[in-house]
């Protein structure tokens, strides 16, 4: 039995019988593969639009910025991004005041966690207060338990008054 194979303008002729045929098969498909790898690598399949750019790059800019203030621990620079129009910044000033931690940060998250507007912000929100187990915190988590319109956020309220009662 004959098998042509062509890649790319070269053709290959395979001649073998029975068990060694599917082999051989295999084989010249793995290699092929193996071939086109890097071309799949380098490739961009999706092709991005100017808005799909520019999304991308203010993102990576407010990461830069959020990592800068984190090593400085300001929080002073993050607060005021708790009130930007973009979820998407909310989330990370909360989780960059989250990883900052400390008694200064909680007042903030429980602000969020009770009046923003982003079902995600609230998640975060409620998921470091619990990350950081203050126990001044577990009023505002019972609040959101009781009263959040989502129950991912109930769900994540529930799961941070956890952690700060099995705090040692």
């Amino acid at each position: 039995m004959d098998l042509q194979l062509f890649i790319g303008q070269d053709i290959f002729i395979v001649r073998a019988r029975g068990h060694a045929f599917e082999r051989t098969l295999k084989r010249i498909v793995f290699s092929a593969l193996l071939m086109m790898l890097p071309v799949f690598l380098i490739a961009d399949p999706i092709s991005s639009t100017d808005k799909d750019v520019k999304l991308q790059s203010k993102i990576d800019a407010h990461r830069r910025l959020f990592r800068q203030h984190l090593l400085a621990k300001d929080v002073a620079k993050i607060e005021p991004l708790l009130q930007d129009t973009d979820p998407l910044v909310r989330s990370q000033a909360v989780a960059t005041l989250g990883a900052i931690g400390g008694a200064q940060v909680v007042g903030d998250l429980k602000n969020v966690l009770l009046n923003d507007q982003d079902v995600g912000v609230r998640i975060s929100a409620a998921f470091w207060l619990g990350s950081l187990q203050d126990p001044s915190a577990s009023g505002t988590l019972k609040q959101a338990q009781q009263n959040d319109s989502d129950a991912n956020v109930r769900g994540q309220a529930t799961d941070a008054l956890r952690k700060i009662s099995t705090r040692k």
